[in-house]
């Protein structure tokens, strides 16, 4: 499950996601983020503690693949600064994979393990 809140702290578009997550749901969940955010910089608390990640290592290049076509439109002027949130070692290690995998100009981010080191860099990233 994934729930999106656009206005949850000075521009950060929060999502939290819980149970166990799959491709579909994360492809899913990327449409719903390229419909709702419209602005140039968006500011991502993505929180996925105490999810399971319930996917094989081909499923991330699939979503890359699936990512890069729902984000075609978007152009160098827009940016994604992305802080997620995992609290186990395979979430982590699936995270580090995907990103490593998805190397879109455009979108940056950091793993961490609290949301106020999140929420921090997040915003130090707005000035």
């Amino acid at each position: 499950m994934h729930k999106i809140e656009p206005d949850f702290l000075n521009s950060i578009v929060r999502v939290v996601l819980s149970e166990t997550i799959t491709l579909e749901e994360i492809e899913q969940l990327s449409i719903e983020l390229h419909n709702t955010v419209t602005d140039k910089k968006t500011f991502l608390l993505t929180d996925a503690r105490g999810v399971n990640f319930d996917l094989k290592t081909d499923d991330l290049d699939t979503l890359v693949n699936n990512i890069g076509q729902t984000n075609k439109g978007l152009n160098a002027e827009n940016m994604v600064f992305e802080a997620i949130i995992v609290d186990s070692p395979k979430e982590s290690a699936l995270t580090i994979l995907f990103n490593l995998r998805n190397k879109r100009f455009n979108h940056t981010y950091n793993i961490f393990s609290t949301e106020s080191a999140a929420i921090n860099w997040l915003m130090s990233e707005q000035k």
